[in-house]
């Protein structure tokens, strides 16, 4: 910069360019560079100023690194005390972050000694800075103790609350004068605190009135409700629809335990009788039922039963030597249409419609789980649905069944394979669209890859294939390499089937 400011000078110089005066001394004539002397000292006068210009700037550069530096150190100073000084801990932020400034700042202008004009001009500007960081030392320390203070209510209010939900009457009051104690104390002194006082009762009032009707406690919820009413305010209603709807929730769910003990009541009152009724069966069927047998289980039997068991007693048995084939027939319809025989089938026996092994027959256990699921696979497939029901499938599915049933008493020993085909070939029989022509009513193979949608002949070879790679590395057993051969065939003899129709039609 001095070089610009010489150059300047240089150039102005130039351009006046010294007059040569004629000065005649004694008579002799000669010439005096005054102009070119004059035009030395305004360079000299320039080249001063420059140098004095240089170095302002250069000492305005100084102050100002050095400003800026002690501003960077009161941010990093400030930034920490934020994160390890909070709520109460920061009521002196504004004097600490000031005389941060202060220290730092007497260690910085160090730096100036032996210019003591630079060193008061950097002296001010910490005292500026100084000023600046306490007032927002100042600001954070009061926005710090709003937030202890408001720690302070919420941890008070969290107490209260604690205490509504399991205190007793005069544990809540003593909680609720700590309560409000405390946030008076936190608040300005000379505020207003109705509204504080309000807030606190309606949250009493809403948290006894959740506990009594939580426990059930419908006559205290109302009593609470008529107490608190004025601190409820607009919530009013709403609470007292709430109370009304959980007490009529309550005695729903009472009518629905005193249904379900009424029914538990009436089976085993039943199963009662129905063991009273077997062992005196038991006892008539081996010639040895008396009155008093029958007077034992008075308390199980129906007025009804109680007065035919007395005669049975008095008059003994009536043992059947053959069925009764109408009393057989309706004995029968009433087991494949899944009802209970037992009690049919016992006063049949007894009035001597059929015969002792007719009667065990029927009461028997005849249907194993194993059975029971055979069963249900023809129930779905062929029962009729209850929303549309069909007369004429309706009856077939009861011959269907009848047969199944006929089949499953006199097999009881059969293997389930068997089983499962003779059942699947009642399915097939009933069925009012042949099973085998739909790929949709059969079974998918285990190891088929796809939806029913990729049935062809190349997806069930390769469902083959995998099926016979899993029988070589041992995965699967002969029993079940031939039952998924089997679905594999049924498919592929379906979607031929399929094929050869759709081939037909469009011929």
């Amino acid at each position: 910069m001095l070089q610009v400011y010489k150059n300047q000078n240089v150039g102005q110089a130039q351009m006046q360019a010294p007059t040569m005066r004629r000065i005649t001394t004694g008579g002799v004539a000669g010439l005096m560079p005054t102009d070119t002397i004059q035009a030395g000292q305004k360079m000299a006068g320039a080249i001063s100023n420059a140098m004095t210009e240089y170095q302002r700037i250069q000492d305005n550069a100084d102050l100002a690194d050095a400003l800026s530096e002690l501003q960077v150190q009161s941010m990093t100073y400030q930034g920490d005390y934020k994160k390890t000084r909070g709520g109460i801990a920061a009521r002196d932020a504004g004097q600490e972050w000031m005389q941060n400034v202060l220290s730092s700042g007497q260690e910085i202008s160090k730096r100036f000694d032996g210019r003591a004009d630079l060193k008061a001009q950097f002296g001010q500007m910490v005292k500026n800075l100084g000023a600046q960081s306490f007032q927002n030392g100042t600001n954070y320390s009061v926005a710090q103790n709003e937030v202890y203070l408001d720690d302070m209510r919420k941890g008070a209010m969290a107490s209260f609350k604690m205490t509504l939900a399991t205190g007793s009457p005069q544990q809540i009051e003593q909680e609720k004068s700590r309560l409000l104690e405390k946030l008076a104390l936190t608040y300005p002194a000379g505020r207003d605190l109705s509204a504080v006082v309000v807030a606190v009762e309606q949250e009493q009032a809403e948290s006894l009135l959740e506990r009594s009707i939580s426990e059930g406690d419908f006559a205290e919820a109302l009593a609470l409700w008529n107490d608190f009413k004025p601190q409820l305010g607009v919530k009013a209603p709403a609470w007292l629809k709430q109370i009304k709807e959980a007490q009529k929730a309550e005695l729903r769910f009472a009518i629905t335990v005193a249904e379900f003990e009424r029914k538990k009541a009436e089976r085993l009152e039943k199963a009662a009788g129905a063991e009273a009724e077997k062992r005196l069966t038991d006892l008539l069927s081996g010639g040895g039922l008396s009155v008093a047998d029958v007077q034992g289980y008075r308390d199980f039997l129906s007025a009804d039963d109680y007065r035919a068991w007395t005669e049975r007693a008095l008059n003994g048995p009536k043992p059947a030597t053959q069925d009764d084939r109408a009393e057989f027939i309706r004995l029968t319809d009433m087991q494949i249409r899944g009802e209970d025989v037992s009690k049919a089938a016992e006063s049949a026996y007894l009035d001597g419609k059929i015969t002792q092994s007719t009667y065990k027959d029927f009461t028997s256990a005849v249907i194993s789980e194993e059975d029971k699921g055979l069963l249900s696979y023809l129930d779905n497939a062929l029962k009729p649905s209850e929303l549309n029901a069909n007369p004429a499938q309706g009856v077939s599915y009861a011959n269907a069944r009848a047969d199944a049933m006929m089949y499953l008493r006199k097999n009881r020993s059969a293997a389930f394979k068997d089983k499962d085909a003779y059942i699947r070939g009642v399915v097939g029989r009933y069925s009012l669209v042949d099973p085998a022509d739909s790929t949709l009513a059969l079974p998918m193979p285990r190891f088929f890859e796809g939806a029913r949608a990729d049935i062809n002949q190349q997806s069930l070879d390769g469902a083959l294939l995998r099926a016979t790679d899993a029988f070589n590395n041992g995965d699967i057993s002969q029993e079940e390499y031939e039952e998924e051969s089997e679905r594999i065939q049924n498919l592929l003899n379906a979607w031929t089937r399929r094929q050869s129709r759709r081939t037909q039609m469009e011929e």
